[in-house]
């Protein structure tokens, strides 16, 4: 799998990533698998993708500044900065120190 995301196969490793999803059944696992996929649709510039998504995870996994921040991200490319900005917040306050925030 990883060897799909370095390589430039972004599509390749979407569909892979996509068809394991409902197979995350474990919260760690759920949360890579969905962490991934959304940092992929990100690359390919599937922002609409992103919300629906990582805000169901979000529900579930509230202090995770990984998905916040990539919220955030769909939100601000979709031209919501009003949407992005209380998410970088909520992310920076639980992780200061994430320079990818």
């Amino acid at each position: 799998m990883r060897g799909l995301i370095t390589d430039g196969s972004n599509g390749q490793a979407i569909q892979a990533l996509e068809a394991l999803l409902p197979l995350g059944t474990a919260d760690n696992q759920a949360l890579q698998l969905i962490d991934s996929l959304a940092g992929l649709y990100l690359l390919e510039g599937r922002y609409a993708d992103v919300p629906a998504l990582v805000a169901p995870a979000l529900d579930r996994f509230p202090s995770q500044p990984g998905l916040l921040g990539k919220l955030a991200s769909a939100w601000r490319n979709l031209g919501h900065p009003e949407r992005a900005i209380p998410l970088l917040q909520q992310a920076l306050h639980l992780d200061p120190s994430n320079a990818e925030l």
